[in-house]
């Protein structure tokens, strides 16, 4: 027997009547994950009303151990109401989601979604019932989520701001916002040709692109990607906490997307609570835009490695003229730097700059929980970058824009320079 700790009795449209809100969890060959993912979603201090199981048909035999497990256990859920809609078929993540969705508004007006490697606080569910019902009237609120990307925004009165990007990570919606919902390739498309929409690409999504050029070429299987666009289509805010009441397990190499990289999250401690204060209206902060459009700035590999060719082509043209990297800095009077990027051409120039021009340490722009070093050199984080050079050489050139934002951001007032401004 469940015991659902909130019922939400709230106004749609001109009359008065409970707002259905269906939670979903997406599964297909993770039973350890989908077991975690499960127990943090029963240790939420309010239970889902409705909770709806989807679970993926088997691609390969080789699964089937696995599948068969997550079988089990979603057909043993006893802590709340349960509808279990398993696949006959292997639809993959994409279709996998937009369906099941689809098929909750044929019975919900709103919904929260979470896949089978999300860890979710005790308040997750609390919090997204709370802000599905305090902006369901206001439809430039496009979605809620309770994850937030790992990036450090300062706190306001509130306990959540607005984005124009969508989370698929522990998120929200309504129908009104969901009708229309199509994996739907022209809409990149779309965006492109309309400047005022491009610039909102710039800002939220320019990392889309190669998520949409993935799924052309059989590489990826993203619906969010679909979600993304059409939520900078409509120009809706997304909601996101100060700090995520979601965490992922799915960076073990075991998940289609995830990889096995996981991110630094920015995480709600378990026993802390927040206020459920929310915005009343959306707003884009300006620091949010800031730091979410370096988050998401994205250079295309061919576009890096045209670059890095270039610099190269500089380099080694200057020195079989007689005129060394080392020459170079010193005409410009710089006798120390900081280098910006710790990769292969990193390397060289700190062994081609080895007793003439003093290299005193790399500088990168995430935070750093241990000491690291190249070629013996200290490498730095931008938090605690307070050394006195000339100059701080960027490798990465194309990135120059994104760079100085971010030093500014930091007050570092040192000169930044790159390879091809040396020999221009």
């Amino acid at each position: 027997m469940f015991v659902c700790k909130q019922l939400i009795d709230i106004y749609v449209g001109n009359g008065t009547k409970r707002m259905r809100i269906g939670t979903a969890l997406f599964s297909y060959n993770r039973s350890w994950c989908t077991k975690q993912s499960l127990e943090a979603l029963h240790r939420c201090r309010v239970l889902p009303e409705r909770l709806f199981l989807f679970h993926d048909g088997i691609k390969d035999e080789k699964d089937k151990n696995e599948w068969e497990k997550i079988e089990e256990i979603i057909h043993t859920i006893d802590w709340c109401k349960t509808e279990v809609i398993t696949s006959k078929e292997n639809k993959g993540l994409a279709r996998s989601i937009s369906e099941g969705v689809s098929y909750m508004f044929e019975s919900c007006d709103a919904v929260i979604v979470v896949e089978d490697d999300c860890i979710v606080h005790p308040q997750f569910m609390e919090y997204m019932i709370n802000a599905l019902e305090f902006y369901v009237n206001k439809e430039n609120v496009f979605s809620v989520s309770g994850y937030c990307e790992p990036i450090r925004i300062e706190k306001d009165e509130y306990d959540s701001y607005f984005t124009g990007r969508i989370s698929s990570l522990g998120w929200g919606t309504w129908k009104n916002r969901w009708d229309g919902f199509e994996l739907d390739y022209k809409l990149f498309s779309r965006i492109k040709k309309d400047k005022e929409l491009s610039e909102r690409l710039s800002i939220w999504g320019q990392d889309l692109e190669t998520t949409v050029i993935a799924n052309l070429s059989g590489n990826a299987d993203s619906w969010a990607v679909f979600w993304a666009l059409k939520s900078i289509i409509t120009g809706g805010g997304n909601l996101a906490p100060f700090k995520s009441l979601v965490d992922n397990i799915g960076f073990d190499g075991s998940g289609i997307h995830s990889g096995d990289k996981k991110p630094e999250y920015i995480l709600q401690e378990r026993d802390e609570y927040i206020d459920l204060n929310f915005p009343p209206d959306v707003m884009f902060r300006e620091d949010v835009i800031n730091k979410m459009k370096d988050y998401y700035s994205f250079t295309p590999a061919v576009e890096k490695e045209r670059y890095y060719r270039h610099i190269l082509f500089l380099m080694y043209s200057a020195l079989r003229n007689g005129l060394s990297l080392s020459d170079v800095l010193r005409n410009r009077g710089i006798s120390s730097i900081s280098l910006w990027g710790k990769g292969q051409i990193s390397t060289s120039v700190i062994d081609e700059l080895k007793g003439s021009i003093e290299v005193r340490n790399i500088l990168v722009s995430k935070q750093l929980n241990h000491y690291e070093e190249v070629m013996g050199i200290p490498v730095i984080g931008l938090d605690s970058y307070s050394v006195n050079v000339d100059a701080i050489l960027v490798i990465p050139g194309y990135d120059i824009d994104r760079i100085k934002r971010k030093c500014i951001c930091h007050n570092i007032s040192v000169n930044l320079i790159t390879i091809d401004d040396l020999y221009s």
